[in-house]
């Protein structure tokens, strides 16, 4: 579904390019998934590492690309016994982290791993941007084909603000057959958090981080905003 409507070359064009600019040489990557970044850092003769917490994902990525290292974790609390110059958290995987405690836990885990000026990059849904398009409820519908079949997934988006500036996200998916009959697969029912930019700011900043760039970045569905933050020298 994802590969329909991200294109993942674009996607990698654009974060080594700031890998680049801030001369990183190794890679995390957190929410690695099934390894459509990986792949094309390893191309690239990037080290990888890819942390993730679904196995299932992980089993995927290493059989497609075993010279990489994956590790079977959540982004809050990590041990890796290693430093890296780039960490990167793309597909708004930040948004998963609801409370304060959340994000503070995985920047500070973040900030251990990384070198001395080393540089972490994460793209996120921003509040001032997102939460007004939402506020009377929201419905996007999503095709895609794979293997000569047909699937759509329909999100429902609605403001719950409970803890900050979140909301629910449900999404059902089906598989379309030859008389066009929907048939039901499966559905997912998430809590997702919108930040401000100072929300971000602030974060980082109380976890040792200076922010020399926020950068817009056009997206599917609603565009993001990617920060770029440095390891201030411990």
């Amino acid at each position: 579904m994802y590969q329909s409507f991200i294109n993942y070359e674009e996607e990698f064009v654009f974060y080594n390019a700031i890998r680049q600019k801030y001369h990183g040489h190794s890679v995390l990557e957190l929410g690695c998934g099934t390894g459509n970044m990986a792949g094309r850092f390893i191309k690239d003769q990037i080290s990888f590492t890819g942390l993730d917490m679904s196995e299932e994902m992980l089993l995927m990525a290493s059989q497609k690309y075993p010279q990489a290292h994956f590790v079977n974790a959540g982004m809050r609390n990590f041990e890796l016994q290693q430093t890296f110059d780039f960490c990167l958290a793309a597909g708004r995987t930040v948004s998963y982290l609801i409370t304060n405690d959340d994000v503070c836990n995985t920047f500070s885990c973040i900030y251990r791993h990384l070198a001395d000026n080393g540089i972490v990059c994460f793209d996120f849904i921003e509040a001032n941007r997102f939460i007004p398009l939402i506020q009377n409820g929201k419905q996007v519908v999503h095709s895609a084909s794979y293997d000569n079949r047909n699937y759509k997934r329909i999100s429902n988006w609605q403001i719950n603000l409970q803890e900050s500036y979140t909301f629910n996200w449900q999404s059902v998916y089906y598989e379309i057959n030859d008389r066009s009959t929907e048939i039901f697969l499966g559905e997912d029912h998430s809590v997702i958090r919108a930040f401000t930019k100072e929300d971000i700011a602030l974060f980082l900043q109380l976890t040792g981080f200076t922010v020399p760039e926020f950068i817009n970045k056009p997206s599917y569905a609603f565009d993001t905003y990617v920060a770029v933050a440095t390891k201030q020298k411990s």
